[in-house]
Protein backbone atom coordinates (compact mmCIF):
# COMPACT_ATOMS: atom_id res chain seq x y z
CA UNK A 1 0.00 0.00 0.00
CA UNK A 2 1.32 3.28 -0.55
CA UNK A 3 2.21 5.66 1.82
CA UNK A 4 0.24 8.59 2.46
CA UNK A 5 1.69 12.08 1.57
CA UNK A 6 2.46 14.01 4.51
CA UNK A 7 6.07 16.01 3.96
CA UNK A 8 7.07 19.03 1.31
CA UNK A 9 7.38 17.06 -2.14
CA UNK A 10 5.64 14.52 -1.51
CA UNK A 11 2.51 13.72 -3.89
CA UNK A 12 -0.10 11.11 -3.72
CA UNK A 13 -4.29 10.49 -2.80
CA UNK A 14 -5.04 12.75 0.79
CA UNK A 15 -8.23 12.45 2.66
CA UNK A 16 -10.77 15.46 1.59
CA UNK A 17 -11.88 15.55 5.26
CA UNK A 18 -8.93 15.99 6.71
CA UNK A 19 -7.88 18.79 4.10
CA UNK A 20 -8.82 22.32 6.25
CA UNK A 21 -9.64 25.62 3.84
CA UNK A 22 -8.72 29.42 5.22
CA UNK A 23 -9.19 31.59 2.41
CA UNK A 24 -8.45 34.56 4.50
CA UNK A 25 -4.95 33.34 4.98
CA UNK A 26 -4.53 31.88 1.55
CA UNK A 27 -6.76 32.35 -1.28
CA UNK A 28 -5.39 35.31 -3.20
CA UNK A 29 -8.30 35.61 -5.83
CA UNK A 30 -11.42 38.51 -5.31
CA UNK A 31 -14.93 37.26 -6.00
CA UNK A 32 -14.82 33.70 -3.78
CA UNK A 33 -16.76 32.68 -1.36
CA UNK A 34 -15.10 33.45 2.27
CA UNK A 35 -16.01 30.17 3.19
CA UNK A 36 -14.90 28.03 0.76
CA UNK A 37 -12.15 30.08 -0.92
CA UNK A 38 -14.38 29.03 -4.37
CA UNK A 39 -16.17 31.25 -7.05
CA UNK A 40 -18.89 30.42 -9.30
CA UNK A 41 -15.83 28.42 -11.72
CA UNK A 42 -16.92 25.35 -11.37
CA UNK A 43 -20.78 25.42 -9.58
CA UNK A 44 -22.08 23.87 -12.71
CA UNK A 45 -20.21 21.06 -13.04
CA UNK A 46 -22.04 17.97 -12.07
CA UNK A 47 -18.78 15.43 -12.15
CA UNK A 48 -15.17 15.29 -11.20
CA UNK A 49 -12.88 14.04 -13.10
CA UNK A 50 -9.77 12.98 -11.25
CA UNK A 51 -7.58 13.78 -14.56
CA UNK A 52 -9.04 17.23 -14.94
CA UNK A 53 -8.97 17.93 -11.63
CA UNK A 54 -4.90 17.29 -11.81
CA UNK A 55 -3.05 17.71 -8.79
CA UNK A 56 -3.93 20.51 -5.74
CA UNK A 57 -1.17 22.22 -3.61
CA UNK A 58 -1.71 22.30 0.25
CA UNK A 59 0.66 22.92 2.93
CA UNK A 60 1.02 21.57 6.81
CA UNK A 61 0.69 24.30 9.00
CA UNK A 62 3.86 23.59 11.77
CA UNK A 63 0.91 26.08 14.12
CA UNK A 64 -1.24 23.43 14.34
CA UNK A 65 -0.38 20.78 11.88
CA UNK A 66 -3.39 20.95 9.80
CA UNK A 67 -2.93 20.49 6.20
CA UNK A 68 -4.67 23.57 4.50
CA UNK A 69 -5.08 23.72 0.67
CA UNK A 70 -3.56 27.23 -1.09
CA UNK A 71 -3.76 26.21 -4.42
CA UNK A 72 -6.77 24.57 -5.79
CA UNK A 73 -9.80 25.91 -4.08
CA UNK A 74 -12.40 25.38 -6.52
CA UNK A 75 -11.69 21.71 -7.27
CA UNK A 76 -11.45 20.50 -3.88
CA UNK A 77 -14.82 22.65 -3.44
CA UNK A 78 -16.36 20.31 -6.26
CA UNK A 79 -14.75 17.07 -4.99
CA UNK A 80 -16.31 17.90 -1.19
CA UNK A 81 -19.67 18.73 -3.24
CA UNK A 82 -19.93 15.55 -5.03
CA UNK A 83 -19.07 13.42 -2.31
CA UNK A 84 -15.20 12.95 -3.10
CA UNK A 85 -13.15 10.89 -0.48
CA UNK A 86 -9.83 11.38 -1.77
CA UNK A 87 -7.79 14.14 -3.94
CA UNK A 88 -4.66 13.90 -5.60
CA UNK A 89 -2.48 16.60 -3.50
CA UNK A 90 1.16 17.97 -3.44
CA UNK A 91 2.67 19.07 -0.29
CA UNK A 92 4.64 22.13 -1.11
CA UNK A 93 7.61 23.73 1.26
CA UNK A 94 7.10 27.16 3.12
CA UNK A 95 8.27 28.86 5.64
CA UNK A 96 4.76 30.33 6.89
CA UNK A 97 1.65 31.22 6.01
CA UNK A 98 2.25 33.93 4.01
CA UNK A 99 4.95 32.22 1.41
CA UNK A 100 2.64 28.87 1.26
CA UNK A 101 -0.17 31.78 -0.01
CA UNK A 102 2.41 32.97 -2.69
CA UNK A 103 3.46 29.80 -4.40
CA UNK A 104 -0.30 28.90 -4.66
CA UNK A 105 -0.61 32.59 -6.43
CA UNK A 106 2.17 32.31 -8.72
CA UNK A 107 1.36 28.42 -9.33
CA UNK A 108 -1.98 29.85 -10.33
CA UNK A 109 -0.53 32.37 -12.84
CA UNK A 110 1.81 30.02 -14.41
CA UNK A 111 -1.50 28.46 -15.05
CA UNK A 112 -3.06 31.33 -16.62
CA UNK A 113 -5.66 31.09 -13.82
CA UNK A 114 -7.50 33.62 -12.09
CA UNK A 115 -7.60 36.97 -13.79
CA UNK A 116 -5.29 40.18 -14.27
CA UNK A 117 -6.56 41.95 -11.42
CA UNK A 118 -5.81 38.89 -9.19
CA UNK A 119 -2.01 38.92 -10.48
CA UNK A 120 -1.48 42.75 -9.88
CA UNK A 121 -2.85 42.15 -6.43
CA UNK A 122 -0.54 39.64 -6.04
CA UNK A 123 2.18 41.43 -7.55
CA UNK A 124 1.68 44.76 -5.33
CA UNK A 125 1.36 43.10 -2.31
CA UNK A 126 4.77 41.13 -2.77
CA UNK A 127 6.56 44.21 -4.85
CA UNK A 128 7.20 41.19 -7.64
CA UNK A 129 9.00 42.76 -10.44
CA UNK A 130 9.29 40.74 -14.20
CA UNK A 131 12.98 39.68 -12.67
CA UNK A 132 11.38 37.73 -10.15
CA UNK A 133 8.70 36.25 -12.65
CA UNK A 134 11.58 35.06 -14.45
CA UNK A 135 13.19 33.40 -11.62
CA UNK A 136 10.18 31.54 -11.14
CA UNK A 137 10.01 30.57 -14.35
CA UNK A 138 6.60 32.34 -15.22
CA UNK A 139 6.60 34.10 -18.85
CA UNK A 140 5.07 37.20 -19.21
CA UNK A 141 3.97 36.28 -22.44
CA UNK A 142 1.06 34.93 -20.59
CA UNK A 143 -1.72 37.27 -20.47
CA UNK A 144 -2.40 37.36 -17.05
CA UNK A 145 0.72 37.46 -15.91
CA UNK A 146 1.83 40.36 -18.61
CA UNK A 147 -1.63 41.77 -17.75
CA UNK A 148 -1.44 41.50 -13.99
CA UNK A 149 2.18 43.14 -14.24
CA UNK A 150 0.86 46.11 -16.13
CA UNK A 151 -1.78 46.65 -13.89
CA UNK A 152 0.67 46.44 -10.74
CA UNK A 153 2.35 48.86 -12.55
CA UNK A 154 -0.51 51.51 -12.13
CA UNK A 155 -0.64 54.60 -9.43
CA UNK A 156 -2.71 53.32 -6.57
CA UNK A 157 -5.80 55.72 -7.10
CA UNK A 158 -6.18 54.00 -11.09
CA UNK A 159 -5.63 50.30 -9.64
CA UNK A 160 -8.31 51.18 -7.26
CA UNK A 161 -10.18 52.68 -10.16
CA UNK A 162 -9.84 49.05 -12.01
CA UNK A 163 -10.98 46.97 -8.93
CA UNK A 164 -13.98 48.88 -9.12
CA UNK A 165 -14.73 48.93 -12.91
CA UNK A 166 -14.49 52.67 -13.21
CA UNK A 167 -11.13 52.10 -15.51
CA UNK A 168 -11.75 49.35 -17.42
CA UNK A 169 -8.91 46.58 -17.59
CA UNK A 170 -7.35 47.22 -21.19
CA UNK A 171 -7.27 50.73 -20.35
CA UNK A 172 -5.29 49.91 -17.44
CA UNK A 173 -3.11 47.62 -18.81
CA UNK A 174 -2.31 50.42 -21.96
CA UNK A 175 -1.86 52.94 -19.32
CA UNK A 176 -0.06 50.78 -16.58
CA UNK A 177 2.20 49.24 -18.72
CA UNK A 178 3.38 52.28 -20.47
CA UNK A 179 6.29 52.59 -18.32
CA UNK A 180 5.56 56.35 -17.85
CA UNK A 181 5.98 57.97 -14.63
CA UNK A 182 3.30 58.12 -11.94
CA UNK A 183 2.12 61.96 -12.62
CA UNK A 184 2.48 60.95 -16.62
CA UNK A 185 -0.10 57.95 -15.94
CA UNK A 186 -2.10 60.27 -13.94
CA UNK A 187 -2.66 62.88 -16.47
CA UNK A 188 -3.30 60.22 -19.24
CA UNK A 189 -6.06 58.60 -17.29
CA UNK A 190 -7.52 62.52 -16.92
CA UNK A 191 -6.87 63.14 -20.80
CA UNK A 192 -9.12 59.57 -21.89
CA UNK A 193 -11.31 60.23 -19.19
CA UNK A 194 -12.36 63.34 -20.68
CA UNK A 195 -12.47 62.47 -24.23
CA UNK A 196 -14.26 59.15 -24.02
CA UNK A 197 -14.50 58.49 -27.57
CA UNK A 198 -10.91 57.32 -27.88
CA UNK A 199 -10.20 53.85 -28.64
CA UNK A 200 -7.55 51.41 -27.13
CA UNK A 201 -5.74 51.74 -30.13
CA UNK A 202 -5.57 55.03 -30.30
CA UNK A 203 -4.94 55.12 -26.63
CA UNK A 204 -1.56 52.49 -27.33
CA UNK A 205 -0.69 55.54 -29.87
CA UNK A 206 -0.62 58.19 -27.58
CA UNK A 207 1.38 56.20 -24.91
CA UNK A 208 4.02 55.82 -28.02
CA UNK A 209 3.82 59.19 -28.84
CA UNK A 210 4.22 60.29 -24.87
CA UNK A 211 7.67 57.77 -24.37
CA UNK A 212 8.98 59.54 -27.44
CA UNK A 213 8.15 63.34 -26.99
CA UNK A 214 9.61 63.25 -23.12
CA UNK A 215 7.93 64.33 -19.66
CA UNK A 216 5.70 67.68 -21.00
CA UNK A 217 4.06 65.34 -23.93
CA UNK A 218 0.94 64.77 -21.58
CA UNK A 219 0.40 68.11 -21.12
CA UNK A 220 0.96 69.29 -24.23
CA UNK A 221 -1.91 66.83 -25.64
CA UNK A 222 -4.08 68.47 -23.25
Amino acid sequence: EQARPSRPGDVGLFPISEIRVDPKRFQFKLDTDPETGAGAELKSVKKFDPVLAGVIQVWRDPADGQVYVVNGHHRLELARRLGEKEILVRFIDARDAGEARLIGAMTNIAEGRGTAIDAAKIFREQRITPEELERRGISLRGAIARDGMALANLPQKLFDDVVARRLSIPRGVIIGGSGLSEEQQLALAKLLEQRKSITNEEAAELVRFVQSAGETAVETID
